[in-house]
């Protein structure tokens, strides 16, 4: 049995879409919200009078690629009017958006279509650029974590720092300032991303920790 759990963010998001997509895009966006809700499979599909098989593919993509997931795959039709966009779609999604003077730190399909279009003119819908990103061996998953393995080198030297200063306040020559309880956060938080190749690793420290 599938469920989808969603944040606020992406209920937010899914409610947009199931309001202003056109068709069965915004049904499939509300399956996902009953989802989150916590309907079953089942009783998702007897609200739209469709298939069980139906229900799990929309929740499965959705987990999968997100809201771009719960559009129409491309059908066949003729050739694309430009025999290099494949190219150049690859070749584009292999470097970081920053080199070509963008914020993202990652591609989305709707940020390489709006960027190809102005930038080489080459004029793309979302489903386009997603088959040729398929097609190259682009996929689109989340980043693995990778915990170092070993201790900070400079550990010895950091605590060191601190008995230093403590010492200092202790005769009087600096002041140590105590806050309450806060959480370091050392697991970035990860979203997927389009990747090629073996999956991308982010290098964590190890652990989130709290500290009085």
């Amino acid at each position: 049995m599938i469920r989808v759990q969603l944040t606020e963010e992406q209920r937010a998001k899914l409610s947009q879409v199931s309001r202003q997509a056109v068709g069965r895009v915004a049904l499939r966006a509300h399956m996902v919200l009953l989802s989150g809700r916590g309907y079953s499979v089942p009783e998702i599909a007897r609200v739209h009078a469709c298939g069980v098989d139906v229900v799990r593919t929309w929740l499965y993509r959705y987990e999968e690629q997100g809201v771009e997931g719960l559009e129409d795959e491309p059908r066949s039709g003729r050739p694309p009017n430009d025999p290099l966009a494949g190219n150049i779609i690859d070749a584009q999604a292999s470097q970081s958006p920053r080199n070509s003077g963008l914020v993202q730190g990652c591609w989305t399909v709707a940020l390489l279509a709006a960027f190809l279009a102005a930038r080489f003119g080459l004029v793309l819908s979302r489903a386009s650029v997603r088959r040729y990103l398929r097609l190259s061996g682009w996929r689109w998953r989340r980043p693995r974590l990778d915990p170092a393995r070993k201790h900070d080198p400079e550990a010895m030297q950091k605590l060191a720092g601190l008995e230093r200063a403590r010492e200092l306040a202790t005769r009087g020559l600096a002041h140590l300032l105590y806050f309450d309880e806060c959480d370091l956060h050392l697991m970035p938080v990860v979203r997927s991303m389009w990747m090629k190749g073996p999956r991308v690793r982010v290098p964590t420290l190890g652990k989130n920790r709290r500290h009085a």
